[in-house]
């Protein structure tokens, strides 16, 4: 089971957008700030948010929910690294979804309904009788 696209552009659309999103990972790892817990460490993955935008809106939002509920029941606040982490394994998750598998259903639902609508008028306007 492959989880990248059948067709030969999209297939290697998302490999270029995968791409895109590990570089990002990978120079977000190298950065000495993230290891000594400094917050601007993260400014570099709004590279990741803008490739998955705008379902990544939802991972930035779940992580400060996540965040939010750690910190207030359990006095826990995660490191830089974790928060890394795992912001960009749920943007890349939304945004491989997003991409490459609900709008590409999306288009195929949307070109199916109306070759569906264009069949049917055009078989109820031609009845086969002349009228004047």
């Amino acid at each position: 089971m492959s989880f990248l696209p059948k067709h030969p552009v999209s297939r290697a659309t998302a490999i270029l957008w995968l791409s895109a999103c590990l570089a990002v990972m990978v120079i977000a790892l190298l950065q000495r700030d993230l290891y000594v817990n400094e917050r601007g460490a993260l400014a570099i993955m709004v590279l990741t948010y803008f490739l998955g935008f705008p379902s990544t809106h939802i991972a930035v939002v779940a992580i400060a929910k996540i965040k939010l509920v750690l910190y207030l029941k359990f006095g826990f606040e995660p490191d830089i690294l974790a928060e890394c982490l795992s912001l960009w394994v749920l943007s890349v998750v939304l945004g491989y979804a997003q991409w490459f598998v609900l709008l590409p259903w999306l288009i195929r639902k949307c070109w199916q309904l109306c070759g569906m609508l264009f069949n049917r008028s055009g078989a109820s306007t031609h009845t086969g009788t002349k009228h004047d």
